[in-house]
């Protein structure tokens, strides 16, 4: 058991990682975006990589707090309340 919890905490924290690197692709593809004057105002054209790397990261960061809070309410894994703790 204490493997099994080992490794999901090794997934979690897959997950946050990707979720970052995905969110810091996201910024710079919204940072590569036109830049539209109109008039004195000055805005960026969205980004549709940009959103759908955003919302994938949302979803990995989704997932990972949901299998946290699943986990860390089993009592027979210890170590997924200190992921939980982690994680938050």
């Amino acid at each position: 058991m204490r493997k099994l919890g080992i490794i999901i905490c090794f997934v979690i924290i897959a997950l946050d990682v990707g979720a970052g690197y995905l969110s810091f692709q996201a910024d710079n593809a919204q940072n590569k975006s036109k830049q539209m004057n109109i008039g004195v105002v000055g805005c960026r054209e969205p980004s549709p990589i940009a959103f759908n790397l955003g919302l994938i990261a949302a979803i990995l960061l989704m997932v990972a707090h949901i299998l946290t809070n699943v986990i860390g309410r089993c009592s027979c894994l210890k170590l997924a309340v200190i992921c939980n703790i982690c994680n938050w």
